[in-house]
């Protein structure tokens, strides 16, 4: 039988916080963008404008760091993402940096070296030619780390673009030196995300990097999804394809069943 009785909480601590952008030399900041990633051993959060490692248990092992404590080029304008790479044991560390600087704007990467987040880093840095890159998120793929941006004018006064990027996965893993970048930007798109594998092995070596969004009745769109593949070449750069957006064609209606699984007393 199927003990439906919820569990007690495991375990909790208090993570970063406007204390600890204190103690750095940034005071309270909104808004604090959390981001938070768990391996088998380690926390690691990051916000607007520090990051911690912790234990599982709760223990601080590192920080409140910068950014720039990692990144030594970075200059800690936030929006940072944290993702632990299951799959190659790596944890990823990003931020956008040199805003407004006119042509130097930038997205860091840095990569762990090891499976230990309090460890060396690898630190990539891209410049995204003159683009502000806002909103950065990013997914794990096969053979790429992919990334959507809200894509600004310098001055981060006018909207451009939806970002679509993909990164050579294979090589940050591997702490190659130099990396090579493929970048998309299409004036009339959007909101997409990337998605991220989560599965104990990466995607098939034909599936392409993939992107989702959602178009919306209650905003003058229809209801449905749009999805975007991206065709990396990163030998070739201009062989690497965006595909069009593939709509759900019957956005009226629903196609299966829905599904529910009860919990631990809850659906």
């Amino acid at each position: 039988m199927l003990n439906r009785e919820p569990k007690a909480l495991i375990q909790n601590f208090n993570g970063a916080g406007a204390v600890d952008n204190t103690a750095v030399g940034f005071g309270s900041l909104v808004p604090p963008d959390p981001s938070v990633s768990v391996g088998p051993n380690h926390v690691v959060q990051m916000i607007n404008l520090v990051h911690k490692v912790y234990n599982k248990s709760g223990t601080l092992l590192t920080g409140p760091l910068k950014f720039s404590a990692i990144a030594s080029t970075a200059t800690d304008d936030g929006d940072p993402i944290t993702l632990y790479d299951h799959i190659a044991d790596r944890w990823i560390l990003l931020q956008f940096s040199k805003l407004f600087t006119n042509g130097q704007e930038s997205l860091i990467f840095c990569v762990s070296q090891t499976g230990d987040p309090t460890g060396a880093y690898n630190v990539y840095e891209f410049k995204t030619a003159g683009v502000f890159p806002d909103y950065p998120h990013v997914g794990i793929w096969n053979n790429a780390y992919v990334v959507t941006t809200h894509n600004f004018n310098t001055a981060g006064t006018a909207f451009i673009g939806q970002g679509y990027w993909a990164f050579d996965r294979n090589k940050m893993v591997a702490g190659v030196p130099t990396i090579t970048a493929i970048g998309f930007n299409d004036a009339n798109a959007f909101g997409y995300l990337p998605a991220s594998t989560e599965a104990d092995k990466l995607p098939e070596s034909t599936s392409n990097p993939t992107f989702v969004t959602y178009d919306s009745g209650e905003f003058g769109g229809i209801d449905r999804f749009q999805i975007r593949t991206l065709t990396p070449n990163f030998v070739t750069l201009a062989s690497s394809v965006l595909s069009a957006a593939t709509l759900d064609g019957l956005g009226d209606r629903m196609m299966i069943q829905h599904y529910g699984r009860w919990i631990y007393g809850c659906w």
